[in-house]
């Protein structure tokens, strides 16, 4: 083409180019304008939804209809708005159909509330505290996606006008430099292109010449220097051709090289891995022959690497696994991975477990080469399994209940043995309070002596009344003891629990057969087998005092004849004996099992005088007989009396029989009572000794007990002791609750129900329902009327004391002086009534704060940055009109409204993490610190820092919270190291002397005075100049805020020039 030609061409097309520039650029401007106002609707949308949220929170906790219609304004002007939005792309009209979504649905929300508010019959009554939290949470649902979708449509809109903006002085710039090129262009067409050119065919040639055939010299034309450059192309192909077997064979040299070094890299990275894994490696042939083993291998197995190499593996294993090696390489065969436990026998004969997993390995045609093992050691694992096991096998069948409690005494742990005990299954009682399952008579007493002897660590056997599932009563003697951790802290509590109840009945029938001969109203003795007397009941006092003996000394030498020859015959024996002007039958049962006679005795003095008297009367017959034939006028008279006297002697003897009778039958049924006592004569001691000891203990508590202990026999109600503090509680003497309950008994006038005016019915009295009923009463509070007027609350339980055979005896009932603690209970209710109410007022005032604070913050923001914007646009544009004092307090201007911008960022973040709720969960705190220092890599760069993260236990807490916690304690940290040359920030925890778990950071920044430590966690408080260090002054206090909603605290301590270091805690 001829350069005339190509020089109209070029003006005609820039002609074009400068009116479509020009168009393009009224066109922008317009754009602008249009995207601008948009810009401002979009702002003023977002802002009119703040308003729509703040009026319906206030609808939600006063419910007035003054604040609905001013939400209902308020919702029609932002409908209004909504409506003169204009967006031109995708983006940004879904992201405007979603706020007309939001609204209609925050209209169907709130009509909805309104709706259930108006019409319940109580304002306060329209929604419960429940769903007025779900209503708020529905509605702040849609408020929150129409601010976020206008706030994103407000920054895309702003995005939009800064592009246009940029096209606009674009354009401009494009018209400037197409004058610029309409004057250079016959310059360019003519002269300069034939040089241009021949420049670039001669530095085509020189690259061809330096050696360079693959390059070819651009073709741009159809003249001359085309034609030229072809024909130089056409040389340099030619060339390239005898030049490119050389050129091939030196790139595959190159090639082979780089292969080279990098399978040494690989062999080295390799070998490195392998002998510095954790692991054992073990690599075998399919045959099991071994072909390498890393060192952590060899040493699990005691063996050293060379002693391992070229041995089967299965040669180590256990004799009962080594059958399963077939059936694992034939699966290795078919190409399966196995992950399994194997047991090894080391060199030194001890067991090794170890977790492995094989994979074959294939060679490139497929083939089966060899096997790939990883092991790791899991033989402590297996040591602990099997002592859990162990221990949960005795825990199961062990004979005793076993019930453990953490620390709140909720149920953790419940044996077998404590389902056989009290009925209830481990699934029916985990989780609950031991209390509601083991339900227990557990005084006062009883529960302090416990209580201290499980925090000195001592067990302390305590026997207590239980109750099974069903309600019937069983006896238990358990032991409690606190279980701590190694620092001291008490992690729980466990009980060992014993079933007494057939030794206590056992105890009370032997109690009840022991009182059986002081009961017996005849003479009952034992002797042993030299005479020795050891037991005489009280109904032989006559029979020891005729004899002038004593228990523990000898009976009379005729007696210990008697005993020698019963023992001599094994058999029973009868004699007659006098005692004073008594005459005993006694009946000698020896023992010869336990070398001792039994003497039981019967007075027959009645009989024997009967005896005599008959006795008497044959001697007078006989007189009479012999005198018959003289004095036979008698004869008749004498007839009778004989026969009168032998009729008393028929009856007598028969009497006589019967008493036999009667005594022998008596001694055979004390010979069995005998026997029983000789069984249990142990358990009869014991018994002995635990009811002088329970004697002693109740004479004690009457005397010194800090309560009203009454005992009453049943079933009139006789009251037969009360304790001594009685006197004290009631103002009486103890005279007047003795005896059966009269009309002026204090238990008829002097006892009101907790009315203090309604009298308690006689019937209704515990300790009367307890002999009555057989009921077990428990704290039924009652008022004691004393006789100076004055009113005692008291609680008072009652409960029926049995014989063995079930039969209510009598009762035993406590009364509990509760007057002081009835008057703590009704200040501490007031107390909590006003705590509560002011808990509610500070709640509302709290949120009309927070929200106040938030709606502030972004208000300002707007007209912030309109200032720093205006500020910018005048500094940029009109600087040069300004005089210099005007350039400075625009300056000015410019740099505040940026610091007002960031108080004012740093105050909506403030706000936003006191608003947003707790989600707690476990937290890994080394995660959550490595996830923080990742995102603070850039105050990282170009700097020296030692980072070092210690001991982070996990903690309960909501982990977007706490990370903000530590990129704002490590971002302070960075920031305030920035002047050391070496910057070193540690994060750890350590336990505190109370035992709380303490988490810190600590830097060798410059330090504070710790004395003005206090002020750092208000907000906007700094202790820094804002030149030397950036901040807002914001940060801590959303640490102090974000630790405190956690019911955690917050403190720091430092020096000047010597670093810092910030504590806070997490509870659980």
């Amino acid at each position: 083409m001829k350069i005339r030609t190509q020089f109209i061409i070029s003006t005609v097309v820039f002609g074009v180019i400068f009116v479509i520039a020009s168009l393009s650029a009224l066109y922008a401007n317009l754009r602008v304008q249009e995207t601008h106002k948009q810009e401002l609707l979009a702002g003023e949308i977002e802002s009119q939804a703040f308003e729509l949220g703040y009026l319906a929170n206030d609808y939600l906790l006063y419910r007035e209809s003054q604040q609905a219609s001013r939400w209902e304004s308020k919702f029609n002007a932002f409908s209004n708005t909504l409506a003169r939005l204009n967006v031109e792309t995708p983006e940004q009209q879904v992201l405007a159909n979603n706020i007309k979504t939001n609204r209609q649905r925050l209209k169907a929300v709130f009509d909805e509330v309104r709706a259930a508010v108006e019409a319940a019959p109580v304002p306060s009554a329209a929604l419960s505290a429940d769903a007025m939290q779900v209503s708020w949470s529905r509605m702040e649902v849609q408020n929150q996606g129409m601010i976020f979708d206008a706030g994103r449509l407000t920054w895309m809109l702003r995005e939009q006008e800064d592009q246009l903006r940029q096209l606009t002085e674009m354009l401009n710039l494009g018209l400037i430099l197409v004058f610029g090129l309409l004057l250079l262009t016959n310059y360019t067409l003519t002269f300069r292109r034939i040089l241009r050119g021949m420049a670039d065919l001669h530095a085509g040639t020189q690259v061809i010449g330096s050696g360079d055939l693959d390059h070819a010299i651009p073709v741009k034309r159809t003249d001359e220097i085309g034609e030229l450059s072809l024909a130089f192309n056409r040389m340099t192909a030619n060339l390239k051709t005898v030049t490119a077997s050389k050129t091939e064979l030196e790139r595959e040299i190159a090639e082979r090289k780089k292969a080279e070094q990098a399978l040494r890299e690989s062999e080295e990275k390799y070998r490195t891995i392998v002998e510095t894994a954790t692991e054992g490696i073990w690599t075998a042939q399919p045959d099991g022959k071994t072909l390498f083993v890393n060192q952590r291998m060899a040493d699990m197995l005691g063996y050293s690497r060379e002693e391992l190499q070229s041995r089967v593996g299965a040669e180590f294993l256990h004799e009962d696994q080594k059958r399963e090696v077939p059936q694992t390489r034939a699966e290795l065969e078919k190409g399966a991975k196995i992950s399994k436990e194997l047991r090894f026998r080391r060199k030194d004969g001890a067991e090794l477990w170890t977790l492995v997993s094989v994979s074959p390995l294939h060679d490139g045609q497929g083939r089966h080469i060899a096997n790939l093992s990883m092991h790791a050691d899991i033989t402590e694992r297996k040591r602990a399994e099997e002592r859990l096991a162990y221990q949960a096998h005795l825990l199961a069948n062990i004979n005793d209940a076993i019930i453990a409690t953490d620390p709140e005494r909720r149920i953790t742990s419940w044996n077998p043995a404590a389902e056989r005990m009290y009925g209830w299954t481990q699934d029916q009682v985990l989780g609950k309070p031991a209390s509601e399952v083991v339900r227990s008579e557990f005084t006062d007493e009883q529960r302090a002596e416990a209580l201290k002897a499980m925090q000195q660590g001592i067990a302390h056997p305590l026997q207590l009344l239980t109750y099974h599932k069903d309600g019937h009563p069983i006896w238990n003697e358990s032991t409690n003891v606190a279980v701590r951790d190694d620092s001291g802290k008490v992690t729980g509590y466990v009980s060992v629990a014993r079933d007494i109840t057939e030794r206590k009945r056992a105890a009370e029938q032997i109690e009840w057969l022991a009182r059986f001969p002081a009961e017996n109203p005849a003479p009952v003795l034992r002797l042993s087998s030299d005479g020795t007397i050891l037991y005489a009941n009280p109904a032989s006092a006559s029979v020891l005092a005729y004899w002038d003996c004593a228990v523990g000394s000898y009976a009379p030498a005729y007696w210990r004849e008697v005993i020698a020859a019963a023992h001599a015959c094994q058999q029973p024996q009868t004699m007659d004996v006098d005692v004073q002007d008594r005459c005993y039958l006694f009946f000698v049962a020896p023992v010869a099992s336990a070398g001792y006679v039994n003497l039981y005795a019967r007075d027959i003095t009645d009989r024997k005088h009967a005896e005599e008297h008959i006795r008497k009367l044959n001697q007078d017959l006989q007189t009479k007989a012999a005198e018959l034939k003289v004095a036979n006028v008698n004869l008749e008279q004498q007839t009778e009396e004989l026969q009168v006297a032998n009729e008393e002697l028929q009856v007598a003897n028969d009497e006589l029989v019967l008493a036999k009778r009667n005594l022998e039958q008596q001694a055979a049924e004390l010979e069995q009572v005998n026997i029983r006592l000789e069984e249990s004569l142990a358990e009869e001691k014991v018994a002995r000794d635990e009811a002088q000891t329970g004697r002693d203990i109740l004479e004690s508590l009457m005397l010194h007990a800090p309560e009203v202990l009454i005992v009453a026999s049943a079933p009139e109600v006789n009251i037969r002791t009360v304790s001594r503090y009685a006197e004290q509680m009631t103002g009486r003497g103890l005279a007047e609750f003795l005896g059966v309950p009269g009309p002026t008994h204090p238990f008829r006038q002097n006892l009101f129900l907790p009315d203090h005016g309604t009298p308690v019915p006689f019937g209704n009295v515990p300790l009367v329902r307890a002999i009555r009923h057989g009921e077990v009463a428990l704290n039924h509070e009652m008022v004691l009327r004393r006789p100076d007027g004055s009113e005692l609350n008291i609680l008072s339980s009652a409960g029926p004391i049995r014989d063995p055979d079930g039969k209510i005896t009598g009762a035993i009932a406590t009364w509990r002086d509760i007057t002081e603690r009835k008057r703590a209970e009704e200040h501490v209710q007031m107390l909590n009534r006003d705590l509560e109410r002011r808990a509610i007022e500070l709640e509302i005032a709290n949120k009309e704060l927070e929200s106040f604070s938030y709606s502030v913050s972004h208000d300002l923001r707007t007209p912030l940055a309109s200032i720093h914007g205006f500020a910018n646009i005048v500094l940029d544009e009109y600087a040069s009109d300004l005089p210099s004092d005007g350039r400075q307090f625009v300056e000015l201007i410019r740099n505040n409204s940026k610091e007002m911008n960031q108080l004012v960022e740093g105050l909506l973040s403030f706000s936003r993490f006191i608003r947003q709720p707790l989600r707690k969960q476990t937290v890994d705190l080394i995660q959550l610190t490595q996830q923080a220092l990742g995102d603070l890599a850039a105050q990282q760069q170009d700097r020296r820092v030692e980072i070092v993260i210690g001991d982070l236990p996990p903690c309960r807490a909501d982990p977007l919270l706490l990370k903000q916690v530590l990129v704002n304690l490590l971002s302070n940290a960075l920031k305030f190291t920035r002047q050391r040359e070496v910057a070193r920030i540690e994060i750890s925890s350590h336990v505190s002397e109370e035992g709380e778990l303490v988490y810190f950071v600590r830097d060798n920044g410059v330090g504070f005075d710790s004395e003005q430590a206090e002020k750092l966690f208000g907000v906007f408080q700094r202790l820094h100049a804002q030149e030397d260090y950036e901040g807002t002054g914001v940060g801590l206090a959303i640490v102090e805020r974000i630790i405190r909603r956690h019911g955690g605290r917050v403190c720091a301590d430092a020096q000047v020039d010597c670093g810092a270091t910030f504590y806070f805690t997490v509870p659980d």
